[in-house]
């Protein structure tokens, strides 16, 4: 006896869809808007990933979210002018506190590269590494899957 088979619905939703593949027109125009963001064009990066956006495919949702932050974060970070270094030193720690710790430790060379002798560039840089090895070390501690 022979049983009727269904045919299964492509892993994008939509007959013919490429979303699987990653040679649709949805994930071309997420690799243009990656490049785009990895030569440091963040306007048009962001441009192309919130135009994305709306379309995107479950499978580049969560990515075209994290670089349209990641956009967003370079481009104000570029805006930013301090008046003082200290101004400057306040802005990184905020960047700390908040769990930026990448964008913390730039803000922080960046004292350095214009002001030397800045010890509290120096403090904050050590009070980084202090916080992101905690945070390694209790990563190394807490027990996974595999203990």
């Amino acid at each position: 006896m022979v049983q009727d088979r269904k045919k299964e619905p492509s892993p994008s939703g939509k007959t013919g869809g490429h979303a699987s593949t990653g040679t649709g027109p949805a994930f071309q125009h997420y690799m243009s808007a990656v490049q785009l963001l990895q030569q440091g064009k963040f306007e048009k990066a962001l441009a192309a990933f919130e135009k994305l956006l709306p379309a995107a495919p479950i499978e580049l949702l969560d990515r075209c979210k994290m670089y349209i932050s990641t956009c967003q974060r370079q481009l104000e970070q570029h805006r930013l002018t301090f008046l003082t270094p200290e101004e400057h030193f306040d802005y990184a720690i905020s960047q700390l506190n908040t769990g930026y710790y990448e964008e913390a430790r730039e803000q922080f060379e960046g004292i350095l590269n214009g002001h030397p002798n800045a010890d509290y560039a120096f403090y904050g840089l050590a009070l980084l590494d202090a916080i992101t090895a905690a945070h390694r070390i209790a990563l190394a501690i807490l027990p996974g899957p595999s203990s």
